[in-house]
């Protein structure tokens, strides 16, 4: 299945994640890149590699790697990338926690399945190394913060979230 965004095409992949509902956060993600004149980008969890391709097909960003734990969205990203004639994209099959203890990059995009959480202490550890930067956090689990599922709340985060007019900033805080 071919799918067109922003300026550039892509497979989806047997079993590689792609959400369409997210469109527009890769379409703000793609104008904060241009406007903030990235030259260097890392899209942690990249899956299919729309966010890693379209940073460099929409923007001047001089090297972007493409990382992504699993082997098969890897073959997928590499199939993207040569589809859309990208040569600045470096594809990198391991966790981006690991990825951004030895790199440093102006902007980094987080994206997992799940909570983000467990990826704040290496964002932090890469950005102290060049003492500036930018990163994007897209948390998937925001029923879970916002209270719809107490249980699965106390569970992933140690938290009890309610549900009053300040649910998003409690959710916001529990993460």
């Amino acid at each position: 299945m071919m799918i067109t965004e922003g300026n550039v095409k892509i497979a989806k992949g047997d079993g590689v994640f792609y959400n369409p509902q997210m469109e527009i956060n890769r379409d703000l993600l793609s104008i904060a890149i241009g406007v903030l004149g990235v030259k260097t980008f890392c899209d942690g969890h990249s899956a299919t590699g729309i966010k890693a391709i379209r940073a460099s097909a929409e923007n001047n960003v001089e090297s972007v790697d493409a990382v992504e734990l699993s082997a098969n969205a890897c073959d997928t990203i590499r199939k993207n990338v040569a589809l859309n004639g990208m040569t600045n994209i470096n594809i990198v099959n391991e966790d981006v926690r690991f990825v951004l203890m030895r790199k440093n990059y102006e902007f980094v995009e987080i994206d997992p399945f799940g909570t983000p959480a467990p990826y704040f202490y290496a964002l932090a550890d890469s950005f102290s190394w060049r003492k500036s930067g930018y990163f994007s956090v897209t948390a998937t689990d925001t029923a879970v913060l916002c209270g719809a599922e107490a249980k699965a709340c106390r569970r992933m985060y140690g938290a009890v979230p309610f549900h009053k007019e300040c649910v998003h900033e409690a959710g916001l805080r529990i993460l």
